[in-house]
């Protein structure tokens, strides 16, 4: 079902590029208006603060990995122009909430993602957008496209960092590690800022108002749960054909 999924919403970024007319460039060809969109962090994205003894902790030395990949993995890159680089290689770092890219021995990572309409990383498609955090402020960040059509529905990956703790008493000591989150699912309306959904359908047909009684009759007829993606995607393919 993901290969499914991923191949259709690859046709879509497709046509689209062919429509805008858009061109394929090499990256590792070197051009350089693209090296300079991007920066180096080696020093300042590999490191997670300081220890009590001033050293630098590494990602190495932490449990887990903040990454969505293990290592890189082929990738594109499609502006807005419809311009595809290809053949990058590419990871989504869940706790800097960054796209980095390998060139050589150098780790970089896009130093303005908003330049770029789609991301395609193996079978991910990531799109970066503004959005209303849970504290009310404006943020901007890195969603993985889940399903295209007149509702985007998007989800945003977290992860935490939890510094290591001392032996106590009756308890060993834990070392730094990083943890996985919940996702958090999104909906997107054409040009607006993306909305925060939760599984439930009552909510969910809120977020429909011209469409609640056929929606919510499809989700009984289907016995829709929502206690995972596809559920919700059944509903939105049948939401884009009304």
């Amino acid at each position: 079902m993901i290969h499914t999924r991923l191949v259709l919403i690859l046709f879509a970024l497709v046509l689209l590029d062919f429509l805008s007319y858009g061109q394929s460039v090499g990256i590792l060809e070197g051009r350089g208006s693209y090296y300079e969109m991007v920066r180096d962090f080696e020093n300042t994205q590999m490191t997670i603060g300081k220890a009590s003894t001033n050293s630098g902790i590494f990602y190495e030395d932490i449990n887990g990995s903040p990454y969505s990949h293990d290592g890189f993995q082929k990738g594109e890159l499609i502006t807005h122009d419809g311009i595809r680089y290809v053949n990058v290689k590419l990871r989504y770092n869940i706790f800097t909430d960054e796209i980095e890219y390998q060139s050589g021995e150098q780790v970089l990572s896009l130093a303005n993602p908003l330049d770029f309409r789609y991301i395609i990383i193996d079978e991910q498609v990531f799109v970066y957008y503004p959005f209303q955090a849970g504290s009310g402020a404006i943020k901007k960040g890195f969603f993985q496209l889940i399903h295209l059509g007149e509702a985007l529905f998007l989800k945003r990956m977290n992860i935490s960092y939890q510094r290591p703790e001392a032996p106590q008493a009756y308890a060993e000591a834990k070392p730094a590690r990083f943890v996985r989150g919940s996702d958090t699912y999104y909906f997107r309306f054409s040009d607006r800022m993306p909305e925060e959904i939760s599984f439930n359908r009552k909510k969910i047909l809120r977020t429909f108002p011209d469409y609640q009684n056929e929606l919510d009759a499809f989700i009984r007829s289907n016995r829709l749960r929502f206690r995972n993606e596809e559920d919700m995607i059944r509903l939105l393919e049948y939401y884009n054909e009304l």
